[in-house]
């Protein structure tokens, strides 16, 4: 089912993960009228991009939803939320954080913090819900985008449902991953061929099984390489890097 193009609006954002959602909230937090496009109804329970700098807290500060992120946070308080080594558990009384964010903390304007990302998402979500010049279209997803004299307009899709609508706008941005159909639709899409060397010495995963070392390559598992320490390991990983690059 396909409907009319819409009333257009300022800005269509193609994506609603960390970055869609913190433009939507600097853009709507200045009035200009958007419309948020994401794919996936709720934050998807995956615990990847944990990490929020200083940098990233001065912007959740100045979005007001700092209070709201800290008070988010699923590691206790007091344990080390940097690069730090642990004994046991990660929970374990034995560990030194080796990282020491702490010793830079006089050089920003807030400290930094740690959690999942769908945590992130989620309380990026609320903050957006609160700013009226800002529509969500959540389980929608972009199929189509096309270009003429007086703006864009935007193909849009409901993920599970055959609904179609057509949005239109002075500008799309796309904030829609590493398959970017906005980034396609502008040609600025570059793709790295499978067989070239960058993409061979590109690691996807390292697995130990008994006293074999597997590495994973864009090329697919095909290394199998015996272990007898930790030093002999790294010598011949180092020299199996080495002889791909010549």
């Amino acid at each position: 089912m396909n409907r009319p193009a819409e009333t257009p609006t300022q800005v269509v954002i193609v994506g609603g993960g960390q970055a869609g959602l913190g433009l939507a909230i600097e853009l709507g937090q200045r009035g200009i009228r958007c419309i948020l496009v994401e794919r996936y109804s709720s934050p998807q329970q995956i615990p990847k991009g944990q990490n929020l700098t200083q940098r990233t807290l001065e912007h959740f500060y100045f979005w007001g939803a700092e209070p709201e992120l800290r008070a988010a946070r699923t590691i206790p308080r007091d344990y080390g939320i940097g690069g730090m080594t642990s004994y046991g558990t990660l929970l374990s009384g034995y560990k030194y954080d080796w990282l020491q964010r702490e010793l830079v903390r006089p050089y920003y304007f807030t400290d930094n913090e740690r959690l999942p990302q769908y945590a992130t998402e989620a309380v990026l979500r609320h903050r957006l819900s609160q700013l009226q010049s800002v529509e969500t279209l959540y389980g929608w997803g972009a199929a189509g985008i096309e270009q003429d004299a007086d703006g864009v307009q935007v193909t849009i899709a409901g993920r599970n449902s055959d609904r179609r609508r057509t949005l239109r706008a002075d500008y799309v941005v796309g904030c829609d991953g590493s398959r970017s159909l906005v980034r396609d639709a502008a040609g600025t899409v570059k793709k790295i061929p499978v067989q070239s060397t960058i993409a061979h010495n590109y690691v996807l995963g390292v697995a130990l099984q008994d006293d074999d070392i597997w590495v994973a390559t864009a090329k697919g598992l095909s290394h199998g390489i015996r272990q007898k320490n930790p030093v002999q390991t790294a010598q011949v990983l180092r020299s199996h890097k080495a002889s791909h690059q010549k």
